[in-house]
């Protein structure tokens, strides 16, 4: 089933189909499906029926509308309603709404094929077993999961990882990184899912720590260069994330103090907004995966980062946006996921650095340049999750983007 799968994705003379195989062992079944692969293909090509075949995928027929059935959604093809997934996964939300229906990938009407796990024979699961090591190796995980291993639509090369010397951690955390490539760091959660602290993987040397702040109003998370020392009036104290009352914007400030509208006292420093992030609202999650806006000040080829320090809300970098003047700012966007007809699920490719499905996996890249990933975050168990970034995000926006992620979210869930 794989191979059926890979060959029509790919295409019968596709480099990737052959670069795939030629990783794999020639003696195991996996290899010996290569031509599988191939006829595969070719019979899709040929083949009129289902969905119209382009370059990104596949997409509905015209006409082809999402309709509710208890809390599944499903198409309303002409032939039979073809369901899109467990309705487990469906009430978190993975399903593209019709106002985006032109440009989502989307389910075919006739499926390649079908996979039942219960005729699988011992050399079919020992070939996925392969397959799945494979994958690994080039970095495929999926953000939305039925159960199945992810497939990918392409091949992508692996990111270059970054080989830091960290002597002065509060400025690294807050300056713009070196042009090195992926600083590679990971999210712990303490239980009871308050606490979070960072860490540079390579080293296992701890970064930030974080706790969600109790009896506010609004989602507010304190950040630390401490993870014993969670105190707003210590000197450990290093910044903090604020939400909306429903979950769908939020603010990264440094440690600075906040504008007073009876005037500022002369010395004071007033805090910075640093990042900031806007969820799209999805009720239900009628409208697929997560998507999400980042907004960083910018910074110029040497380094030097615009500093935003608003004395009013309708100054920040939230509001200006809204208001269309985008100066001075470098707006991020979630890499959209691919929808994966075999397993019914949307992937992306984390290069190898995340390994379970969540619906807070993300990647975000330039919407200027929209190939390069700067920053992802993903799901490695219950307890850890993958934090990578690089120029010019830095690891204090990183990490509060990232805190972003696990705040509950009214309007997006």
């Amino acid at each position: 089933i794989n191979a059926e799968y890979m060959g029509t994705e790919f295409g019968p003379d596709s480099e990737q189909l052959t670069s795939l195989g030629r990783q794999m062992d020639p003696n195991d079944q996996i290899q010996n499906n290569l031509a599988r692969m191939k006829a595969a293909a070719l019979a899709k090509k040929n083949r009129g029926a289902g969905g119209m075949v382009s370059g990104t995928g596949v997409v509905a027929k015209p006409g082809a509308t999402p309709v509710m059935s208890g809390k599944s959604p499903t198409f309303g093809l002409a032939s039979p309603t073809l369901h899109a997934g467990s309705s487990a996964n469906m009430a978190s939300g993975h399903l593209a709404s019709s106002s985006n229906m032109s440009s989502s990938v989307l389910p075919p009407a006739a499926p390649v094929s079908t996979f039942n796990a219960s005729r699988a024979t011992e050399d079919e699961t020992k070939g996925q077993e392969k397959l799945r090591k494979t994958l690994e190796r080039v970095g495929i995980a999926p953000t939305v999961d039925t159960g199945a291993e992810a497939v990918p639509r392409r091949l992508e090369p692996r990111q270059e990882v970054a080989k830091l010397d960290i002597t002065d951690t509060r400025s690294f955390l807050g300056q713009p990184p070196p042009k090195v490539g992926m600083i590679q760091c990971y999210i712990a959660r303490e239980k009871g899912g308050n606490r979070y602290n960072l860490y540079l993987e390579e080293q296992n040397l701890f970064l930030l720590a974080s706790q969600k702040r109790k009896q506010n109003k609004t989602s507010n998370y304190l950040i630390s260069l401490d993870k014993d020392d969670l105190n707003r009036d210590s000197g450990h104290f290093y910044g903090k994330l604020r939400a909306n009352f429903v979950g769908t914007e939020f603010t990264v400030f440094d440690k600075g103090e906040k504008p007073n509208p009876q005037g500022n006292v002369q010395g004071v420093s007033l805090r910075q907004e640093v990042a900031a992030v806007i969820y799209e609202r999805n009720i239900l999650g009628t409208k697929g995966p997560r998507k999400m806006c980042g907004l960083v000040p910018y910074v110029d080829d040497q380094g030097k980062r615009t500093v935003w320090k608003p004395e009013k809300e309708e100054d920040g970098l939230i509001a200006n946006l809204k208001k269309g003047n985008t100066r001075d700012m470098l707006i991020l966007k979630n890499k959209e996921p691919s929808w994966n007809e075999q397993l019914r699920a949307y992937v992306l490719n984390f290069s190898g650095r995340v390994t379970m499905a969540s619906v807070k996996n993300f990647q975000l890249v330039d919407q200027d340049n929209p190939t390069k990933v700067l920053m992802q975050f993903g799901k490695v168990d219950s307890n850890r999750f993958t934090l990578d970034f690089q120029f010019p995000i830095s690891g204090l926006q990183a990490f509060g983007i990232a805190l972003s992620a696990f705040d509950s979210k009214l309007a997006c869930e």
